[in-house]
C-alpha cells in the first residue's frame, strides 16, 4: 500500500504557533482584528486563510509565509507518534509518499526545506512531493491508496478521485465520509486493522511440469465426472506455499524475485493419498525436506506480508483434489484410479484471490 501524507499539522502540531504569530504580525501593521470571525481552515493551500483573517495585502502575505511561517515549519518538532508510527509502517511494508503545498510561490525551495525537515527529524520516506495544492490529482497521478492530512476539503478532494483518506486533528468538523482521528496511534491501529479485514491479497503457489499436471488433473476431472462436488476454486495443480498480504504489488513481487533465485526443479515421489478432517482431499509428498526448505525461505523473506492467523499453522505441504464437506464417495473414487507417482515441481506462481496469475517463474535445474 502507498501511504501519502502531509507535513504541516499532520506530521507536525503548529498552527496554533501560526496563528499567534500571524495575531503579532497583524498586530505590528496596526491591522483591525475581529477575532470572533476569525475561520483558520486553508482550503486553498495557499495562505488565503491569513489573508482573510487578518487583511494582510498580497506582499504581508508573502513575508509571513516566507519568513515568520518558514521559520516555525522549519523548527517544528514532530507531532507525538509520527516518527514511531511512520517507521513501523515503512517496515511493514507500507511506501511513504510525503505530500505537502509548500510551494515555490512563498518558499525559496520548499523541497530542500521539507528534505532536510524530514533528515533531521529521522522520518523515513519513499518520495517527496511538494507543490501539492491540488492534492486530489497529486495523489491520483502518484497512485497513492490512501492519504492522511489535518485539512478536512484536502481529504473529501482525495476522496473524488476514489482514493481513501483519514483526516488528522480536523477542529471543530465532523464528516462521516472521512475517518477523523487526533492521534498518529488511533491512524495506525485503523490502518492495521483495515489491512486485517482482508483476507489475502496473493497466494503463493509451485506449479508442476505438464506431465506432472496431467497425472493431477486426471483424478481432479474423473471426481468431477462422478459428481463430485468440489468447493475449492479452480486452481491448477499446485502445492501452496502461503497467503499473503501486500497492497503494493509491485512491491511483493520485488520481494519474491529476491528468493526465486535459490528453488531449484524438484522431483517429489507421492505415494498415497490423504485428508484433513474429511473435507479436503489431497496427494500428499512422500519427502517433504525440500519442501519445508522452500517454505522457510519464504516464511523468512515475506514475514511483514504473511497472515497473523497462518503463522504459528503447522505447515503440511500437500496437492489438493477435492474439498467437501464428506469426502467419502471421494476417497473410494481416488484410491481406484490413483496409482504412486514421480512428480516434477516446475514453476513459482503469484496468484492472487480471484486466480489470476500474476507472475509465473520457471525454476532453475539443479
Amino acid at each position: 500500500m502507498r501511504i501519502g501524507i502531509d507535513i504541516d499539522n499532520t506530521l507536525t502540531d503548529i498552527q496554533q504557533d501560526l496563528n499567534n504569530a500571524a495575531y503579532m504580525y497583524a498586530t505590528r501593521l496596526n491591522k483591525h482584528l475581529d477575532l470572533k470571525n476569525l475561520n483558520l481552515i486553508d482550503k486553498n493551500n495557499d495562505g488565503n486563510i491569513y489573508q482573510k483573517a487578518f487583511g494582510f495585502t498580497d506582499e504581508e502575505l508573502k513575508y509571513f509565509l516566507k519568513d515568520i511561517q518558514e521559520n516555525i515549519t522549519t523548527n517544528a518538532i514532530p507531532r507525538k507518534g509520527t516518527l514511531e508510527f511512520i517507521n513501523k509502517l515503512h517496515l511493514e511494508g507500507y511506501e511513504i509518499y510525503i505530500i505537502t503545498a509548500r510551494d515555490s510561490e512563498f518558499h525559496d525551495d520548499p523541497y530542500k526545506q521539507s528534505e532536510e525537515w524530514l533528515k533531521k527529524n529521522n522520518i523515513y520516506y519513499d518520495k517527496l512531493i511538494v507543490n501539492a495544492r491540488n492534492k486530489g490529482k497529486v495523489c491520483k497521478e502518484e497512485k497513492v491508496d490512501l492519504f492522511i492530512d489535518d485539512n478536512i476539503n484536502n481529504c473529501l478532494d482525495v476522496k473524488k478521485y476514489g482514493i481513501k483518506a483519514i483526516c488528522l486533528n480536523a477542529i471543530n468538523h465532523h464528516e462521516d465520509k472521512i475517518p477523523i482521528f487526533d492521534n498518529w496511534i488511533d491512524i495506525y491501529n485503523y490502518i492495521k486493522k483495515t489491512k486485517e479485514n482482508k483476507t489475502y491479497d496473493y497466494v503463493l503457489q509451485l506449479g508442476f511440469d505438464k506431465q506432472t499436471e496431467e497425472i493431477i488433473q486426471n483424478i481432479k476431472n474423473t471426481l468431477q465426472e462422478k459428481g463430485v462436488i468440489d468447493k475449492e476454486k479452480n486452481w491448477r495443480p499446485h502445492i501452496t506455499i502461503d497467503l499473503y498480504i501486500c497492497d503494493n504489488e509491485n512491491l511483493f513481487i520485488k520481494y519474491v524475485d529476491e528468493i526465486v533465485n535459490d528453488i531449484k526443479i524438484l522431483n517429489i515421489e507421492f505415494k498415497n493419498l490423504n485428508n484433513f478432517d474429511n473435507k479436503t482431499l489431497y496427494v500428499e509428498p512422500f519427502s517433504k525436506n525440500d519442501l519445508y526448505i522452500i517454505k522457510d525461505l519464504f516464511d523468512r523473506g515475506l514475514n511483514k506480508f504473511r497472515l497473523e492467523t497462518r503463522k504459528n499453522k503447522i505447515y503440511q505441504p500437500h496437492v489438493t483434489l477435492c474439498t467437501n464437506d464428506d469426502l467419502s464417495r471421494a476417497l473410494i473414487i481416488s484410491k481406484d484410479i490413483f496409482k504412486p507417482f514421480v512428480g516434477k515441481v516446475a514453476y513459482l506462481w503469484i496468484y492472487n484471490p480471484h486466480v489470476n496469475l500474476i507472475k509465473e517463474y520457471s525454476l532453475n535445474e539443479n
